[in-house]
């Protein structure tokens, strides 16, 4: 059984390449099934982009991962998994965003983990709440996102998506 670690995308030297390709790989096949997003045709440039106003952690191969207190760029291996985490204008606390885990690792609670771990980084900083926005209709999320807590609090028109993202809150 692997063994993973969640780390920030900058202390394992995570390059917008691989990143790019994870985001590609989680989100394509939900595009397939009706919920296209632009994460599904990300590219190192885009990712660049949220990098620069985001923080972002990955889950690796704790084989391949550095030491918490590394100094160097060592190699990192490929994340197989990465949430972001950012202010949303408007909003009274954080939002969660871009959580995704690739296919063949999806099931194994990585997911969860990058959820925890976002949650809690934005508990530390004193906020008593956070949210994100899913998909509507989606068969699994919007359930999923409910187990863990999160209540519907809005809801985000979409003209350029077959669906619109609700808005889920949590309180921590």
């Amino acid at each position: 059984m692997t063994d993973y670690v969640i780390r920030s995308a900058s202390a394992v030297s995570a390059s917008p390449p691989e990143l790019a390709a994870l985001y590609r790989a989680a989100y394509g096949p939900l595009a397939e099934i009706g919920f296209p997003s632009s994460a599904a045709e990300t590219d190192a440039t885009d990712v660049r982009s949220w990098l620069a106003d985001r923080e972002c952690w990955v889950v690796v191969d704790a084989a391949d991962a550095p030491a918490a207190d590394a100094r160097s760029a060592a190699p990192a291996g490929v994340p197989v998994g990465a949430v972001q985490l950012r202010e949303r204008p408007g909003w009274p606390c954080p939002e969660v965003c871009r959580l995704a885990v690739r296919p063949a690792h999806q099931r194994e609670g990585l997911g969860a983990r990058l959820l925890d771990h976002a949650e809690g980084v934005v508990a530390d900083r004193g906020h008593d709440r956070v949210r994100l926005r899913s998909f509507t209709d989606h068969p699994f999320l919007l359930e999923w996102y409910a187990d863990r807590g999160y209540e519907r609090v809005g809801l985000q028109e979409l003209d350029s998506r077959p669906f619109d993202a609700p808005v889920l809150e949590r309180r921590l």
